[in-house]
């Protein structure tokens, strides 16, 4: 059977001047375009209501309102139709405050011409269907935000939910592995190494779940900081003793660089304490035997900066695009096989910009990588 196309909507002609409105109703016959007529603004509220249409012509003068009025009333009505204001040519500011308010053009009643009718018409059409396909897309796209954020947040609920549940068995293994190594001399040499292997694991496992609680509560919301002036450099001494032992075990060097005047800082120290402990392991286990990691502490205006240089491996473009967001790249070992949850990097940037600073990266494949943290002076 052949198929029947629907007829276009017709047009919506408000205008209370009979002359005019039989004029413009013949050159809309001979443009193609069906027309409904209607004088007043309450009966072109009224049709919109009932049904479709393509466009609107309105006259802004009007029996039951005038100016803007009759604009906002029929607006209000014309959901997604395109309204072009017919004027005359002294009230071609009035039609222009039509324009500010959402019309899409307008037109000057006397001596009109059919050919600009006809292109004030398609313009307008066209130009409210990509509005409305915009508005439609932008609605997809904030129900889609808002089904991710409710995954998002299931997410991190099962996760803590998760580490929660493991961190009392990983627990007993890790101290119960400890027990039997501190009786290695009585066990054969075989079954120290297996116990050897059962602790490091156990404890590799055990930062993994404190690393997944500490990213499920900060994605949630729940980074809670306990702000205090604190001595950043009595921090970064404090971590660079900490790490002294592991570094100087793979011959690794590690040199501070520091203004002697560094300022104190209004911050949660022991959340700072874990960034500065996760770039230095990071350096230290990304560097080869025998060289050198620098960290560098220095203010500019405003801002307290830290800097942490190795000279190990580096990093390929791609994977330093994504190297703050969890789970978005895989954990890499380190130049002797050291293992990593891959999350410490995402939870250091997210402490950093819980204090209203930035985390930020750069390196070259081969050469090495600095990691460069910036702190506001003042909260």
């Amino acid at each position: 059977m052949p198929e029947h196309n629907e007829p276009d909507p017709p047009i919506l002609l408000v205008e209370d001047s009979l002359t005019q409105a039989k004029q413009l109703h013949l050159i809309l016959h001979s443009l193609g375009y069906a027309a409904e007529l209607c004088d007043t603004a309450q009966a072109a509220a009224d049709l919109l209501a009932q049904r479709p249409f393509q466009a609107v012509l309105l006259d802004l003068i009007l029996p039951d309102a005038e100016g803007l009025d009759t604009f906002e009333r029929v607006s209000q009505a014309a959901r997604g139709v395109p309204i072009i204001i017919l004027t005359a040519l002294n009230d071609r500011a009035l039609a222009l405050a039509a324009v500010k308010r959402g019309a899409q053009d307008f037109i000057l009643k006397g001596n009109l011409e059919p050919e600009a009718l006809d292109r004030a018409l398609r313009y307008a059409i066209e130009r409210q269907g990509i509005l409305t396909a915009r508005d439609q897309l932008a609605a997809q796209l904030a129900a889609r935000n808002a089904e991710l954020a409710h995954l998002n947040e299931q997410k991190n609920h099962m996760l803590g939910v998760i580490a929660h549940d493991l961190r009392n068995p990983i627990s007993v293994i890790n101290i119960y592995s400890e027990l039997l190594l501190r009786r290695a001399n009585t066990l054969p040499p075989a079954s120290a190494e297996y116990v050897r292997g059962i602790l490091d694991s156990s404890a590799f496992m055990r930062r993994l779940v404190d690393d997944i609680l500490d990213i499920a509560k900060i994605e949630a919301g729940k980074l809670l900081l306990n702000r205090q002036p604190t001595p950043l450099r009595d921090l970064i001494e404090a971590n660079i003793a900490l790490h002294a032992p592991i570094a100087e075990e793979k011959g690794v060097l590690l040199a501070l660089e520091a203004d002697a005047d560094l300022p104190l800082l209004d911050i949660d120290a022991l959340k700072i304490q874990q960034v500065l402990g996760n770039l230095l392991q990071n350096a230290i286990k990304f560097s080869w035997p025998d060289s050198r990691v620098t960290l560098r502490a220095f203010t500019s205006p405003g801002y307290l900066h830290v800097e942490v240089a190795d000279r190990g491996v580096g990093m390929e473009p791609d994977y330093l695009s994504e190297l703050f967001q969890p789970f978005s790249v895989p954990s890499r070992e380190g130049t002797r096989g050291e293992r990593g949850s891959g999350l410490g990097l995402a939870i250091a940037r997210k402490i950093v910009e819980g204090h209203g600073g930035r985390l930020t990266a750069s390196s070259t494949p081969g050469e090495g990588s600095t990691f460069s943290m910036r702190l506001p002076l003042e909260a």
